[in-house]
């Protein structure tokens, strides 16, 4: 049975559109929330004069009120080597090693 998308010239068009707008507004949340938590980390640098052992630490010396969240994952952004990231797109978590470029790949994660 053909889906009902398919029987609908309009909503043909308009679906891939709507992806789309889903992705880079995903992009940009995760931006904004990338860069400020990067933010707080280089001032809790400032502070004690190392980086945070995790992401918590920054809320537990109030610099924030909550880890964000990943629009991606759902879940709190992720610290891994004191790289901050997103899983990215892609949705598969890659421990940072694989650096997100939407003009080469979709794959890989958003690394701040």
């Amino acid at each position: 049975m053909e889906s009902y998308i398919g029987k609908d010239p309009v909503l043909k068009e308009l679906v891939p559109a709507t992806s789309r707008v889903k992705l880079l507004y995903g992009r940009v949340k995760t931006n904004l929330r990338g860069t400020r938590l990067r933010a707080a980390v280089k001032l809790y640098q400032r502070r004690h004069n190392q980086l945070p052992d995790n992401l918590q630490d920054l809320v537990n010396d109030r610099i924030i009120d909550e880890v964000p969240i990943d629009p991606f994952s759902g879940k709190a952004f992720r610290y891994v080597d004191n790289k901050i990231y997103s899983i990215g797109p892609d949705l598969k978590d890659n421990k940072a090693a694989i650096k997100y470029d939407r003009r080469k790949s979709p794959e890989g994660d958003i690394i701040f």
